[in-house]
C-alpha cells in the first residue's frame, strides 16, 4: 500500500518519521516522506492530489497542530485516510480524533504496520509494549532524494537509544514514561547502528553523526561494545547529547571519547539552583555544572550548554545570571530558547495552574525562539522563594507542583499550599511585561555571541535595557567598541585584520560600523563576508537572522570543527 508520511523540514532529518517510513518499507508497503516548512501544508495538499495515496500519516507538534488540523480535514474532504501520532497525538488524542482516521499515542512502529495491513479500526490506539518490534532502519535515501540540501549537509542525525529517566517539567517525556507505567530505556543493538553508519559513510557525505538521542549512553555496558566497534567499522566523528549528572562517571566521558565522540550538548537551563529544582525539575547544584563541563572540557572534547530564558518566577536578572555563568563556563557555543509552555507537561499544568499562562497553546509555533507568551512577576523568584523552600524542607518533592492560588485579580494573587504558608506575587503590568518579553527575546538571539565576550553579561544588560527602536547594528558596535576599551582590549586594528581574513581591500560600510562582532568568532572572515552577500544587515527583522547565522556558524565551526577555521581575533581565556 501507498502510504505518504509528513514531517517537519528543518536543517535536520526527521529521524522518527524516517523510522516510520522504515518499519512501512520493512512490512512490504511504499511509503514516501513529505516534510513541509512552519506549518505551511499547501504544497502538501497540491502533492496529495497528484500521488492520491490511500493513507496520510501526520507527526504532529504542538505549535503547529491548528494548521495540521486543517490539513487533516482537508485532504480526509477528498476522501484520503488520515493517521495523526507524534507528541501532541500522544498528549491530545482526543483533539486529533475529531481530525483523523487512526490517533497513535506514543510509541508507533507496529501499529502503523497494523494500520496498513487492515488489522487496526479506526479510532484511538496505544501501543502497551514500548517499542514493540525494535526499532526499524530508517528510510533516508526517501529524505534525501527528495531533499538534496539535507543528503549534502555534512553532518547527519542518528538515535542509539529511545527514553529519557529524567522528569523536567517542560518535557514531554514524563507523560511519556507514565503512559508505559514508568521508564524503561531502549537501546538498538550496536551491530544496527554499525550497519547504519555504513550505509551513511558509504552513500552521503558525512562528516559528523550527531546522535539525537534525549541521553545517549546511559547503559555503560552498551556504550563499552559501541566506543569499540564505531571508530573501527565506520570511524565518523560522532556528537551526543548527555545530563551533567553523567559526567560524575569518568568511565562514561573516557568510553565517549574513545569511541570517536569530539563534543557532548547538555543543559544547563538556568543559572539559579532554585529556579532550576522547583521551576524546571532539575535539581542540579552550581558545582556538578561547573564541575561537569570542566571535565569534558579535560576531556578535550568540546561543550554545548543549553538554557531557557523567561521562565516562571525569571526576570531579566537571573537570565543574564545564567549569561554570566556561561561567560565563565566557556561553552563553544553556549545556546538559548525561550520556555513554551506545552499542555500536557508538568510546566503546562503550572503555568496555567498560578497564572503565569491564560492560553490554549493556540498561540505557540514550532519555534524555540519566539516570545514568551507568559505573564511574568515582578522580582522574579524572590516573593515566593520563602514559602517555597519552607515547604520543602519536610520532604524531598516539590511544593510549587502543589501550590495553587488562594486569591488575587489581574496584578496581583496569593499563593501557597494547603495548610502551609503563603505568598503574595505581582505580575507586571501589560506594558512592563512586553519590555521583558522584548528583552528576552533580544538577547535569546544575541546569547551565544554575548557568551563569548569577556564580561558579556554586562555588555548584554546595556544593550538590551536599550528601547527596541535603538537596537540598531551600529548601536551595539559602538557599546562593543566602548565594552571592550573599558576591559582594558584594545581593537584599533581588528577591522584591517578581520579584512585580511575576507580577501577584500576594504570593509564595506555596514561592517565599519561594528567590526567588533566578528572577532569573537572562529573563522571571522567566512561570517563576514556571508553577512554581506545575504544582505542580511538590510532585513526588517535582522536579529532574528543574524542570531540564526551565528548560531549555524558555530555549530560548524566551533562545537562540531568540521570546516577549517582560523581561531578569533580575540582569543578568551
Amino acid at each position: 500500500m501507498r502510504l505518504l508520511l509528513v514531517g517537519r523540514l528543518h536543517s535536520i532529518e526527521p529521524l522518527g518519521v524516517m523510522h516510520l517510513a522504515g518499519a512501512a518499507r520493512d512490512a512490504g508497503h511504499d511509503p514516501e516522506i513529505f516534510l513541509t516548512p512552519d506549518g505551511q501544508f499547501d504544497e502538501l495538499i497540491a502533492h496529495v492530489e497528484t500521488y492520491r495515496p490511500p493513507i496520510v500519516g501526520f507527526s504532529a507538534w504542538t505549535g503547529t497542530h491548528r494548521q495540521l488540523f486543517r490539513a487533516a480535514d482537508t485532504l480526509r474532504s477528498l476522501g484520503v485516510k488520515v493517521a495523526i501520532g507524534g507528541p501532541h497525538a500522544t498528549h491530545f488524542a482526543d483533539d486529533c480524533a475529531h481530525h483523523a482516521d487512526w490517533v497513535v499515542r506514543g510509541s508507533g512502529f507496529r501499529l502503523l504496520r497494523q494500520i496498513l495491513d487492515g488489522q487496526v479500526a479506526p479510532g484511538v490506539h496505544h501501543d502497551p509494549e514500548r517499542m514493540a518490534g525494535g526499532c526499524p532502519r530508517p528510510a533516508r535515501d526517501q529524505i534525501y532524494q527528495r531533499y538534496p540540501a539535507l543528503a549534502a549537509s555534512p553532518i547527519k542525525s542518528m538515535m542509539t537509544s529511545v527514553g529519557c529517566p529524567f522528569a523536567c517539567a517542560y518535557c514531554y517525556n514524563v507523560g511519556y514514561n507514565a503512559l508505559y507505567g514508568g521508564f524503561r530505556s531502549y537501546h538498538r543493538p550496536v551491530d544496527e547502528l554499525i550497519a547504519e553508519g555504513q550505509e551513511i559513510r558509504d552513500r552521503w557525505p558525512a562528516k559528523m553523526i550527531y546522535f539525537q538521542d534525549d541521553v545517549m549512553g546511559l547503559s555503560v555496558d552498551w556504550l563499552r561494545e559501541f566506543s569499540r566497534r564505531w571508530p573501527a567499522e565506520v570511524g565518523i566523528p560522532w556528537h551526543a547529547q548527555i545530563r551533567l549528572e553523567l559526567t560524575r562517571d569518568r568511565r562514561r566521558l573516557d568510553l565517549f571519547r574513545e569511541g570517536g565522540c569530539t563534543g557532548l550538548t547538555l543543559a544547563i537551563e538556568n543559572a539559579s539552583p532554585a529556579l532550576r529544582r522547583y521551576v524546571l525539575g532539575r535539581p542540579m547544584s552550581d558545582e556538578l555544572i561547573r564541575d561537569g563541563c570542566r571535565r569534558i572540557q579535560d576531556h578535550g572534547m568540546t561543550l554545548r550548554t543549553e538554557q531557557m530564558l523567561a521562565v516562571p518566577f525569571s526576570d531579566l536578572a537571573s537570565d543574564l545570571a545564567t549569561l554570566r555563568l556561561n561567560v565563565e563556563l566557556k561553552p563553544d557555543l553556549a545556546w538559548a530558547s525561550i520556555l513554551a509552555p506545552y499542555c500536557g507537561t508538568v510546566m503546562g499544568d503550572l503555568t496555567k495552574r498560578l497564572g503565569f499562562y491564560e492560553g490554549d497553546n493556540s498561540d505557540l509555533t514550532d519555534s524555540f525562539f519566539d516570545r514568551s507568551v507568559l505573564r511574568h512577576v515582578r522580582g522574579g523568584w524572590r516573593d515566593v522563594a520563602e514559602t517555597v523552600q519552607f515547604a520543602a524542607r519536610p520532604s524531598t518533592d516539590n511544593p510549587l507542583l502543589r501550590m495553587r492560588v488562594f486569591a488575587g485579580n489581574r496584578q496581583r494573587v496569593t499563593v501557597g499550599i494547603n495548610g502551609g504558608t503563603h505568598s503574595s506575587v505581582e505580575f507586571l503590568n501589560p506594558e512592563e511585561n512586553d519590555r521583558y518579553r522584548d528583552q528576552c527575546q533580544i538577547l535569546q538571539r544575541l546569547f551565544p555571541w554575548f557568551a563569548r565576550v569577556p564580561r558579556g553579561h554586562l555588555l548584554a544588560r546595556r544593550y538590551v535595557d536599550l528601547p527596541r527602536r535603538e537596537r540598531t547594528w551600529a548601536r551595539l558596535g559602538v557599546f562593543t567598541r566602548d565594552h571592550l576599551r573599558d576591559s582594558g582590549i584594545n581593537s584599533l586594528t581588528w577591522s584591517i585584520r578581520l579584512q585580511r581574513e575576507m580577501g577584500v581591500e576594504s570593509l564595506t560600510p555596514d561592517l565599519m560600523l561594528n567590526p567588533c562582532f566578528f572577532a569573537m568568532l572562529p573563522a571571522a572572515g567566512v561570517l563576514a563576508r556571508q553577512f554581506v552577500e545575504t544582505g542580511v544587515l538590510d532585513r526588517p527583522d535582522f536579529w532574528r537572522d543574524v542570531g540564526t547565522m551565528v548560531r549555524h556558524h558555530l555549530f560548524t565551526h566551533a562545537l562540531y570543527r568540521i570546516e577549517p577555521s582560523t581561531p578569533p581575533i580575540l582569543e578568551v581565556r
